[in-house]
């Protein structure tokens, strides 16, 4: 069977690539520090005597401290962490819609329609503090959108077929390749703490 093609609500849309910008940024920021942090540490080993050498120490220090400020107050892991659970809010609610399920469960498609859109109308307007992009993403466009209405006119064993294929066995695909790049991030992120910590060894002694 050709299932329709599934498209979220235009709120999670814009809630998850707010999720994945503030992610973006925070990893940057985190990436900048260490990176001053270690450049900094080395150059403490005082190689050169000249006074060019130790205001360039300065400076870096100087960077590093600049950037923790900034992602200090800027919180981009905050943002990062509201954005994705206001996103997998609404997408555990879209596809209670969609399966028919509570409490969108109504037989008449207006009736659950209105139901689902006052839900997203509730979340929106509690999270407004989240940003410019949720806050002005209007309630009522594109969040119902006809292909959610294609798979919810779906009968019931149909449903059950599409909910086990692009949600569960999904799910499983995406948490699986995920373990397999964090063991793959870690052992690289590994390698490199181990180098530098050899080289600021070797630079002291």
């Amino acid at each position: 069977m050709n299932y329709p093609e599934f498209i979220y609500p235009n709120l999670y849309i814009s809630a998850n690539e707010a999720s994945r910008q503030n992610q973006k940024y925070y990893f940057i920021l985190i990436f900048c520090e260490y990176v001053s942090l270690t450049i900094s540490a080395v150059l403490s080993s005082n190689f050169f005597k000249s006074s060019l050498y130790f205001s360039a120490a300065t400076l870096v220090l100087f960077f590093s401290l600049l950037i923790f400020i900034i992602r200090t107050a800027i919180k981009p892991e905050k943002n990062w962490y509201q954005n994705r659970a206001l996103a997998e809010s609404i997408k555990t609610s879209t596809w209670r819609y969609i399966m028919r399920a509570e409490p969108f469960h109504n037989k008449n498609l207006d009736d659950a329609r209105s139901n689902f859109a006052a839900y997203l109308k509730n979340i929106l307007k509690s999270n407004r503090f989240l940003g410019r992009d949720i806050s002005n993403t209007p309630a009522d466009k594109d969040q119902i959108t006809k292909e959610m209405d294609a798979i919810r006119s779906m009968i019931v064993n149909d449903r059950h077929k599409y909910y086990l294929k692009y949600r569960i066995s999904e799910q499983r695909s995406w948490y699986s390749k995920k373990a397999i790049q964090s063991k793959k991030y870690f052992t690289l992120l590994s390698c490199i703490a181990f180098g530098v910590y050899f080289l600021l060894y070797f630079c002291h002694y």
